[in-house]
């Protein structure tokens, strides 16, 4: 039994079109998301805003780690229906958006943590209907039953059916998952850090406003970089071309309002609530 978003040859081709841009496409979400934190108005909300991110960054990684062990020990034989497959059929989409959950709550900006969910489900929702119709054509009708009785990325109930599928630990080490790992625990550090210290800075070139053919052109040049993006067939020109999509969608985003407003000279208003009050002060 397929449903009508699976048998819609446009929802797979987009799919299969995001597919192979997706890391493009995050990469720029994720710089903005540094960018743009900030600290709380008070301690207590900080503390809570960081305690959900952690929770939320160690919850997805840890489902990570045990979702990419996994592997066909059927030799293509029967799906994967074992550990966290079991309960979902996409476990590592669902470790990947805890993880950038954790990430902008801590950053703390809370129009980024709306935009991401916004931007990441719709996204990994048309990959992962791609991904199944290939399964589907991999597997037949095995894969129908699992899907049919096994909810897409939130975990309700188990699978009843028989489990296939292993852990590897030498998958972990091929993936470098572990090097992913260090990258996200990287990643933190420096939210916590930039948080502290961005007050303090201004970037002269936020004094003046861009003007609308400037935000045409950077996105067009983005643009172009996605839609050409499996045309780089080095992995070198690949990591430029993210790089470089990632430096102009900062630049664009650093000229809307909100994203640096200490930028522009004004004054921060977290750094006056959390210190004591004069009056106060021995």
């Amino acid at each position: 039994m397929t449903s009508s978003s699976d048998s819609n040859p446009w929802i797979v081709k987009a799919g299969y079109w995001l597919t192979k841009r997706r890391g493009i496409l995050l990469s720029p979400l994720f710089a903005v998301a540094l960018l743009s934190s900030r600290r709380a108005p008070s301690l207590r909300m900080e503390l809570l805003q960081d305690m959900a991110g952690l929770l939320s960054l160690f919850g997805g990684t840890w489902l990570r780690l045990v979702a990419a062990s996994y592997h066909d020990s059927s030799h293509n034989r029967e799906p994967i229906t074992a550990g966290p497959y079991a309960w979902v059929r996409h476990p590592l989409y669902l470790a990947n958006f805890l993880i950038g959950l954790g990430i902008v709550l801590i950053a703390g900006w809370r129009p980024m943590v709306i935009f991401y969910c916004l931007f990441f489900l719709p996204l990994h929702f048309l990959i992962a209907r791609a991904e199944e119709v290939h399964l589907t054509g991999l597997y037949g009708g095995k894969y129908e039953v699992y899907r049919c009785a096994v909810p897409a990325i939130l975990p309700w109930w188990p699978f009843k059916g028989p489990r296939y599928g292993s852990r590897n630990p030498f998958k972990l080490k091929k993936g470098q998952e572990w090097l992913k790992v260090a990258g996200y625990l990287a990643g933190i550090l420096g939210i916590l850090c930039f948080k502290q210290f961005r007050q303090n800075l201004e970037l002269p070139f936020l004094q003046e406003p861009l003007p609308p053919l400037g935000y045409a052109v950077g996105l067009t040049l983005v643009l172009l970089m996605v839609i050409f993006r499996p045309k780089m067939r080095s992995s070198l020109l690949r990591a430029f071309q993210t790089g470089l999509s990632t430096a102009i969608i900062l630049f664009l985003a650093l000229h809307l309002p909100g994203v640096w407003p200490e930028g522009r000279g004004a004054a921060s208003s977290s750094r006056s609530r959390w210190e004591v009050p004069r009056h106060l002060r021995p």
